[in-house]
């Protein structure tokens, strides 16, 4: 390199006495090439090498461009400057370089860097002029098939008709330009013509390749014909394996559509894959999901048997472990998961649950809510919150929810679980920010006192949404058992803090209406919330006409459609209303 340097160094000086403004500083453009501290004038010397004359940069380039080619890091770093370089090149440079310097790499590289003057004048002459001349029939491939893609990505499918025909004549066609060609027929919906240009190129001797089949297979998920999707899948599955692109096409199929044809075909190519892990993880995970979601639980635990046991080292992340207790869980191995979830707690080296785990299997237990399962329940709730687990409102009202309603569980049982959750929410309330707004008042009566406080929204949603859940699995819980129970001390805590809704005045009217049969204690509860500035609405009626009507007291009935109706000046949009009005105007009108 040092008699380089020299070299370089005369044709400096030669050039500093002819063009005064190109003087450049060879040593420190040297020491670019060396493994060494990033030249912080690097700028200043790539575009002072690019005013040279066009001889200097040739001759330049040709020991470094030899040098690159060398497949080590010093090649590596020679390459990589001369690309950093070459974007200082004008139009001019660029070309003579590929006329003239006989390296595929550099002009596949300059020829790169002319695309963005395509993509915003859409002149594909000057894309053609960029072709050198003696370039060999590989390279000027290459060449038209990198133009082909530009065009096509710049939605000029007139300019991909034009260079194929250009092609035609100049070049031998491959696999890449017919699936370009075919994308265009499909982008242009021209299912028939791109069938044609996929037979001619069986005729011309070319093999399609997987981007071929995952071509005709995006359009066809893309179109919904799922007929012609089956077709393509098992063409590409007798002639070649799947690929993670396949694998995204058929994910995003079923993400979106239910069609059993499209389930089946993303459950054949997602367990007939093989990829490496874990680097794949990220793209099986949410292909397990799918599974789940459309039920293809024994697809789902055969995916997630061959990513656990594919790892060696490194152990499969929480998503993972989350996925094998769902899938566990669905098909009713709640034990099996519950053992997973026992590993993820003790062994070393495990990641440890979430609430994501937690919530998944107490979900599966719930499926079957038996008396063991719900005390399986009760303890992973516990266990839970021994791991420092904070629970959420949604899992909170499922749970509630379903041991509250169930004819296995204590109620005083869900009552302390209920009471835990509150504690548990007010807990986590507290750490809000104190923002308020205006609440309703509260009038005394009965045993409730009158107060008017100010509640910030956020914090009365949520349990809101608690009483809420356990009221109603109070009344069906007895309801089952055919005892008369109101939760009225629920009731009275409900008020106290304010967070009555027109849904906890529906649990109470179907509660005692229907499930009880106590229209008198309905309609009393319906005139105490109308005094807490909390209205009925349709439902609401419905219940209370519903629960008239079974109770053959059709005075009490037409009494709450007409203060539905004319007091309140509502319209009755719901069916079942309007029906049951209907039903029992007309059996009035006859009995009249």
């Amino acid at each position: 390199m040092h008699a380089l340097f020299e070299q370089r160094c005369n044709i400096n000086s030669q050039t500093s006495r002819h063009h005064g403004n190109c003087d450049i500083d060879w040593k420190e453009m040297e020491a670019m090439f060396h493994d060494l501290p990033i030249v912080k004038n690097r700028h200043t010397l790539y575009s002072q090498f690019s005013k040279l004359p066009i001889e200097t940069i040739l001759n330049a380039l040709g020991p470094w461009l030899e040098q690159a080619r060398v497949n080590d890091v010093a090649g590596q770093r020679v390459w990589r400057v001369i690309k950093d370089m070459s974007a200082f090149w004008d139009i001019e440079t660029k070309k003579a370089v590929m006329e003239t310097v006989d390296d595929d790499r550099l002009r596949l590289h300059l020829f790169g860097l002319q695309l963005p003057e395509y993509r915003r004048t859409k002149d594909l002459d000057t894309l053609l002029a960029a072709i050198p001349s003696a370039a060999s029939d590989e390279l000027r491939l290459k060449l038209y098939n990198t133009m082909l893609n530009v065009c096509l990505r710049q939605g000029k499918l007139d300019h991909v008709e034009q260079l194929i025909l250009r092609m035609k004549d100049a070049v031998k066609l491959d696999a890449v330009t017919f699936n370009v060609w075919i994308r265009t027929k499909l982008v242009a919906n021209d299912v028939i013509e791109a069938n044609a240009i996929y037979e001619n190129m069986i005729e011309s001797g070319i093999k399609p390749t997987v981007v071929t089949y995952n071509t005709f297979l995006k359009y066809a998920c893309r179109e919904q014909r799922w007929d012609e999707m089956t077709l393509w899948l098992n063409r590409l599955q007798s002639t070649s394996k799947a690929n993670s692109v396949t694998l995204r096409i058929l994910l995003g199929a079923v993400s979106e559509y239910k069609d059993h044809r499209v389930v089946s075909a993303f459950s054949r190519v997602v367990i007939s894959c093989s990829f490496a892990l874990p680097s794949t993880e990220p793209l099986l995970n949410p292909c397990v999901t799918a599974l789940l979601r459309h039920k293809r639980t024994d697809a789902a635990l055969q995916v997630l048997k061959r990513l656990f046991v594919q790892y060696e080292n490194d152990v499969p992340t929480l998503s993972a472990f989350n996925l094998l207790i769902h899938a566990l869980a669905q098909k009713g191995e709640c034990k099996n998961a519950h053992e997973i979830l026992r590993c993820m707690m003790n062994e070393k080296g495990l990641p440890n649950p979430d609430i994501v785990s937690f919530a998944t299997l107490i979900h599966g237990y719930l499926l079957s809510p038996t008396s063991a399962n719900v005390e399986s329940v009760l303890e992973l709730y516990q266990q839970m919150r021994n791991q420092g687990i904070s629970s959420n409102t949604t899992l909170q009202s499922i749970l509630l929810n379903t041991i509250a309603k169930s004819r296995f569980a204590d109620i005083h049982k869900a009552t302390a679980l209920f009471q835990l959750m509150i504690k548990e929410n007010e807990e986590q309330l507290a750490l809000l920010p104190n923002e308020r707004d205006q609440s309703t008042v509260y009038d005394k009566i009965n045993c409730l006192s009158d107060r008017t406080v100010k509640v910030d929204t956020r914090r009365s949603m949520s349990q809101s949404v608690m009483y809420n859940v356990m009221m109603d699995g109070y009344f069906t819980h007895h309801r089952k058992l055919k005892q008369a129970h109101a939760p009225y001390l629920l009731l009275r805590e409900a008020a106290q803090k304010q967070i009555l809704t027109t849904s906890t005045l529906n649990i109470w009217v179907r509660g005692l209406c229907l499930y009880q049969n106590n229209l008198s204690a309905a309609e009393r509860i319906v005139d105490w919330f109308e005094r807490q500035g909390i209205s009925m609405n349709e439902r609401t009626a419905w219940y209370l006409v519903k629960g008239a009507y079974m109770l053959n007291r059709v005075d009490r009935a037409k009494h709450w459609l007409h203060v539905f109706e004319e007091v309140k000046g509502h319209v009755i949009y719901g069916s079942g209303l309007r029906q049951l009005k209907m039903k029992i105007l007309k059996e009035t009108s006859k009995a009249v």
